[in-house]
């Protein structure tokens, strides 16, 4: 049995670390906003990240030392490489949910199943995109009317909903997508005026996004940072611990999204849009780091935010913490509403917070 708290890695970690200055305000504004924009409109569900992880590289190669794509698909983005302090992961997943042409019917109408974890009330008469091998085709997810319903408060499931892609016959269908073809919601990022953004990909562009604007603010410092932008996070954190024993860091950080509660419900815990980065603190995160975070936080008057695990984070550092020989591991994430919905919302002060926290405890005194 372990005390994680009491553990002597963490010893003197509630004393305030020296945070080191460096140029210029976390503004995410002109190149760096327009590159999210693209990633979060990048249709790439997990298992066919490819699009991203292409976006990814056009973006990085520039300015990383190196830039490389793993077996699975995972991008690992380096600066600093072979410095003679720690090499320091930060890992955010650029996959999405979405759903995969399983059948077409005799109608014409496609049938699916979905990738990652939906609530099915979501996607109904929502406009999707199927991702074809020939291009994009729209449609249209239906359901019986209102009016046709014997139980109108009945939860939908996959055999009550499919695509319409606005053809007559199955052969007419047919010749438009296929079996395997992924698919997403049809729903662009929009910037709204207080700089709050909503996009369907939130989870967990930002975090791929913030990992990699680390990276690029801390090239130049005497540690090696790899930026990876992880894949299938969604189906189970499958790219992580393969990424991780290639990476093979000293120490980690997962940057993924939480859900908030600053909107109406029962909620067991605090986070709002628009207050800061969250910092979790559990029993899947290393202590110190997490204490770290805290002081650099402190010392650099960033606004932050705490949050508790008591079991599992349900991010990628679960499964970073067991690769190789192990990794200690925080995690840092953005507060967003209505996750895992084609509205996710979040605020690019909590983004930029993240991006000035994560640097300064990157290039901190060790």
């Amino acid at each position: 049995m372990s005390d994680d708290a009491n553990d002597t890695d963490g010893a003197g970690a509630d004393q305030k670390r020296p945070v080191p200055y460096y140029a210029g305000d976390v503004r995410v504004e002109g190149d760096a906003l327009e590159f999210l924009l693209r990633l979060l409109d990048t249709p790439a569900p997990s298992g066919f990240e490819e699009p991203a992880a292409e976006a990814v590289v056009e973006y990085a190669t520039p300015w990383a030392d190196e830039v490389r794509v793993d077996a699975i698909g995972n991008v690992h983005v380096t600066v600093n490489k072979g410095a003679d302090g720690p090499r320091v992961m930060l890992s955010g997943h650029i996959d999405e949910i979405g759903f995969i042409v399983t059948k077409v019917d005799d109608k014409g109408l496609v049938r699916f199943d979905q990738v990652g974890g939906w609530d099915l009330s979501v996607p109904v008469g929502q406009r999707v995109r199927i991702l074809t091998r020939d291009g994009v085709v729209i449609g249209t997810v239906g359901k019986l009317a209102p009016h046709q319903m014997r139980d109108r408060a009945k939860a939908p499931t996959l055999k009550d909903i499919w695509i319409d892609v606005g053809v007559a016959t199955a052969d007419e269908a047919k010749a438009l997508v296929r079996i395997g073809d992924p698919i997403v919601i049809d729903a662009s990022p929009h910037v709204f005026p207080n700089r709050r953004v909503m996009s369907r990909s939130v989870d967990d562009r930002i975090g791929a996004f913030i990992a990699l604007e680390t990276a690029r603010r801390a090239k130049g410092a005497g540690v090696e940072v790899v930026a990876m932008c992880a894949t299938r996070e969604e189906i189970g954190c499958v790219g992580a611990m393969p990424g991780t024993y290639g990476a093979d860091p000293d120490e980690a950080i997962a940057i993924d999204v939480t859900w908030t509660s600053d909107v109406p419900g029962d909620h067991g815990e605090d986070s709002d849009v628009g207050k800061g980065p969250a910092v979790t603190f559990g029993a899947a995160t290393r202590t110190r780091i997490s204490r770290e975070l805290v002081a650099v936080a402190e010392e650099a008057e960033i606004d932050i935010q705490i949050v508790a695990s008591g079991r599992y984070t349900a991010t990628d550092a679960d499964t970073i913490v067991r690769a190789g020989r192990g990794v200690p591991v925080g995690v840092v994430s953005i507060p967003t509403r209505y996750l895992h919905s084609p509205g996710e919302l979040f605020a690019l002060e909590d983004a930029e917070a993240a991006i000035d926290l994560l640097t300064r405890w990157v290039t901190r005194e060790r």
